[in-house]
């Protein structure tokens, strides 16, 4: 596996475009943490686009990610800090992409149909949600078949399935991404 630092710069541009990352794109990353990912797509969608990280910040991660916003002067990233709450400070039909990346796993089921629920209001016409999978084993199956159910029930089909090289708290591991469009109407 390569280098966090290595996958950043040469490994995760290639892999965001190929998971369906574009210029001009307006993102919601829920649970962003640290905002590694969001970092590496405000260079893709650019001065047109815009990403709301999203992060209760109990850890404190929302501070690094600021810090680096303004070591770097990136002006496409708005964050966003919630009290645990699973709503979108964000108008309906605005958003071309929702990451779900390492977080899904830490929800239950009320928590995780809500956030379905609300990505399927910000997101625009056969917009997108992305989930990385993980901590996964072979007896998980059950819970990944949940997520598609749940998903299906709440308006999105399965589209991609990528095995990728994905950042993993602070390393690199193949792991699996979802993406789902929005279906037009329920």
């Amino acid at each position: 596996m390569p280098s966090v630092e290595e996958w950043k710069r040469q490994i995760a541009p290639k892999v965001m475009k190929e998971i369906g990352i574009a210029s001009g794109q307006h993102i919601v990353d829920f649970g962003c943490g640290t905002g590694i990912y969001d970092l590496i797509i405000s260079n893709i969608i650019g001065d047109r686009g815009k990403i709301y990280a999203i992060d209760s910040d109990e850890k404190g991660l929302l501070k690094e990610l600021l810090q680096e916003i303004k070591k770097l002067n990136i002006k496409n990233i708005e964050i966003i800090k919630t009290s645990g709450e699973m709503e979108f400070p964000i108008k309906d039909n605005s958003i071309d992409v929702v990451l779900f990346y390492d977080i899904l796993h830490l929800m239950n089921e009320d928590q995780r149909d809500a956030l379905f629920k609300e990505s399927f209001r910000v997101l625009k016409k056969n917009g997108m949600l992305s989930y990385h999978a993980t901590h996964l084993n072979d007896a998980d199956n059950d819970f990944l078949e949940d997520i598609h159910q749940m998903m299906k029930k709440n308006g999105f089909n399965l589209t991609k399935t990528l095995q990728k090289s994905m950042f993993h708290w602070a390393w690199i591991q193949d792991s699996v991404i979802f993406n789902y469009n929005k279906i037009a109407s329920r």
